[in-house]
């Protein structure tokens, strides 16, 4: 069953800056980070597994196609992504406490 979705451009902004482009931004990074942990390792990526490659394999996109849209949609994709870096900030923090509790 498919239902028709109507919404605006700014609602499409916001909902795709949130399901889609913060999801990009975070695989991106990741590979980014990854690839500087291990450069000059001998194990590193031998090491991954599924859960790796599954996650990174959104960052194999096309860059030209998304560095415009990382730029036409910057805003929102701007709000998405300081409040991801809050719940990190905060992840972290429970880490660094040892707070077994208040971690899931």
């Amino acid at each position: 069953m498919s239902a028709r979705l109507e919404i605006t451009a700014p609602e499409h902004d916001k909902a795709v800056a949130q399901i889609s482009h913060l999801l990009h931004i975070i695989a991106a990074g990741l590979v980014n980070q990854t690839e500087e942990t291990f450069k000059g390792a001998s194990v590193g990526m031998r090491l991954a597994a599924g859960g790796f490659k599954s996650i990174t394999r959104i960052a194999s996109s096309d860059p030209t196609m998304w560095n415009q849209i990382l730029l036409t949609n910057s805003a929102d994709i701007f709000q998405q992504l300081a409040k991801y870096q809050q719940v990190l900030d905060q992840l972290a923090q429970k880490i660094k406490d040892r707070d077994e509790a208040a971690l899931y």
